[in-house]
């Protein structure tokens, strides 16, 4: 019965205070800018750490020069029912930030102009 306890306190623990979490970004081609709400984390392909809260958004924006800038909700990757899971799955280090929790790779679009104004040949350039 301790344990059903212990497994409890350990999600509302969780759901009041919040954790640390890492994950991995990389992008085709490397060397994009990262932030997270607007907090500038370096380039990829880089490990990052992300504070999680209930209900917090986490936006990551990836940006590289003459490419469409990508946006990715991080909250998703870190929600309630995943961290369930991750207790369920006994992935501990996952759940307390000493291993990645989530990986993303990126692969970016060439800027070109409104839609219908491609031509075959940009497709092939990318």
């Amino acid at each position: 019965m301790s344990g059903r306890v212990s497994c409890w306190l350990l999600v509302c623990g969780l759901l009041v205070s919040g954790c640390k979490h890492r994950v991995w970004v990389d992008s085709v081609p490397a060397g994009a800018s990262l932030t997270v709400n607007g907090e500038l984390m370096g380039s990829t392909p880089k490990e990052i750490e992300v504070a999680w809260s209930p209900f917090a958004e986490l936006e990551l924006t990836v940006q590289a020069q003459g490419y469409r800038p990508m946006n990715v909700d991080l909250s998703d990757d870190l929600s309630i029912g995943r961290i369930l899971a991750e207790i369920l799955g006994l992935r501990w280090k996952r759940l307390t930030g000493r291993a990645v929790r989530t990986e993303h790779e990126l692969i970016f679009i060439r800027e070109h102009g409104t839609s219908g104004t491609w031509l075959p040949e940009d497709a092939r350039r990318n």
